[in-house]
């Protein structure tokens, strides 16, 4: 059995994977999309799980911010402000912003979290990004 010294990954190296798929897939939009409806509820890790389980889709956001302290190099900040909730995210640990498609997966997945867990169709008020995501109309569906 081989053992891994050192099994962190570095943010550097999690970009890069962002990156390269971004690369792969060609259009960041397309790209976003495809990978924000692939997942089955069933296969996603058990502290995605645990927003499924929470009063409404608020305490869901909440819950995922709590739960994204633990994991990668984005955290997620939750705010109202004149009646809308605002989802804003930061990078730990980062010299610079994650990926476009980073960006861009990690609000569409928070968005077809609240689909699934209130089985309505719901739709983001307004959506900005500093970066060229493509053809940002097929991240309007």
């Amino acid at each position: 059995m081989t053992v891994i010294d050192d099994p962190v990954v570095t943010t550097a190296q999690y970009y890069a994977i962002w990156q390269a798929y971004a690369e792969l897939i060609g259009d960041t939009a397309t790209g976003i999309v495809k990978l924000a409806t692939a997942f089955e509820t069933a296969q996603y890790p058990p502290a995605v799980l645990a927003t499924f389980h929470a009063r409404d889709f608020r305490n869901a956001l909440t819950r995922m911010t709590r739960n994204k302290q633990m994991c990668p190099p984005e955290s997620l900040c939750l705010r109202e402000e004149g009646g809308l909730g605002i989802i804003e995210l930061d990078w730990q640990h980062a010299t610079e912003p994650g990926p476009p498609v980073l960006v861009g997966i990690t609000l569409a997945y928070l968005l077809e979290l609240g689909r699934r867990g209130t089985g309505r169709p719901l739709t983001a008020y307004s959506v900005e990004f500093v970066h060229d995501m493509g053809n940002t109309e097929v991240l309007e569906v």
